[in-house]
């Protein structure tokens, strides 16, 4: 993915799985749908400046599944 293009996924999916696999592939973003505008505005902010956003919402999931060791179910070439 070119450095100058940023990827946010606004899903309605809360599946850590998938957050991580997101961000395996270079999403800048994970945002639920249900999220507040201004949170898509801060994670749009975020990507521009660099940094990755994870909707507060998923956090802890994510935390909880990238430190178990169970094997991701989405391949990363399924996600582009």
């Amino acid at each position: 993915m070119s450095p100058h293009r940023k990827l946010i996924f606004l899903t309605m999916n809360p599946d850590p799985d998938l957050a991580a696999a997101a961000l395996r592939v270079g999403a800048s973003g994970y945002l639920l749908k249900t999220s507040a505008a201004s949170e898509l505005t801060n994670t749009i902010r975020d990507a521009l400046g660099g940094l990755k956003y994870i909707t507060p919402a998923m956090k802890r999931e994510l935390r909880t599944f990238l430190w178990s060791t169970s094997p991701c179910r989405y391949s990363t070439a399924s996600m582009l």
